[in-house]
């Protein structure tokens, strides 16, 4: 997907048992000045509908500014990247000790990547001296924590195989079961799904999540769990 010949847009599939299980869009920018219609590359891009769910942005932003260049004191073509941060709120990735762009008398950082909260921040990022340029960028390899071993770490903690049938046939522990939930969702508001936001949201089905296993541990304890269990 392109969104112009100084942007690419490309959404990465990453699958778990041969079935799509997230996407990570990533977003190629080259920052060009004196474009079509005026200013920077960047001005005229439609942002919030390109950063969609998790996203990572990287490329030569063509901006300096204080707070990520620590080589720099003043702001340069800053203000629409400067937005851009205020706005989504993405991670900024580089460090402060490895500039991205050498110049005859100065180094800087003016190539950035940054990722978006449900991204979070990168598992590697880094400069490959090893990797020639015919530019005076240097070369970024990164990398976030893959999908599989998120699953696979949650398979290893993965809750015992509980033994609903025996709990539902047994009248008293399904009514000890209820009262349990009763008693830990006493009080607690209900979410308006049509008005909560995403972490309203995620928090909320993170409560419920925990608050199930809690009273299943308890009243529908079965085996330990091995590496071919199923959660239910």
């Amino acid at each position: 997907m392109a969104e112009g010949p100084q942007v690419q847009c490309l959404d990465v599939w990453e699958t778990v048992h041969r079935r799509k299980g997230r996407s990570t869009r990533l977003i190629n920018i080259y920052n060009k000045a004196r474009v079509e219609g005026g200013g920077y590359t960047i001005d005229h891009l439609d942002l919030s509908r390109l950063i969609v769910g998790r996203t990572i942005l990287a490329g030569d932003f063509n901006a300096r500014s204080p707070a990520w260049d620590p080589w720099v004191s003043s702001r340069h073509n800053a203000g629409t990247v400067e937005r851009l941060i205020e706005r989504h709120q993405p991670i900024v990735n580089n460090n402060d000790y490895q500039p991205t762009r050498w110049g005859k008398n100065c180094k800087s950082i003016i190539d950035l990547t940054l990722s978006t909260r449900n991204v979070g921040e990168l598992t590697s990022w880094g400069i490959d001296p090893d990797r020639a340029t015919t530019s005076d960028h240097e070369v970024i390899v990164f990398a976030w924590t893959p999908l599989r071993a998120i699953v696979a770490t949650e398979e290893a903690i993965a809750a015992p195989n509980w033994n609903i049938e025996r709990l539902c046939a047994d009248e008293q522990a399904m009514a000890e079961a209820a009262e349990h939930w009763r008693l830990l969702s006493e009080g607690r508001p209900l979410v308006d799904s049509h008005a909560a936001t995403e972490e309203e949201l995620e928090a909320e089905a993170f409560w419920i999540q925990n608050s199930l296993k809690i009273v299943l541990d308890i009243h529908a304890p079965g085996k330990t769990a091995c590496a071919r269990s199923k959660r239910w």
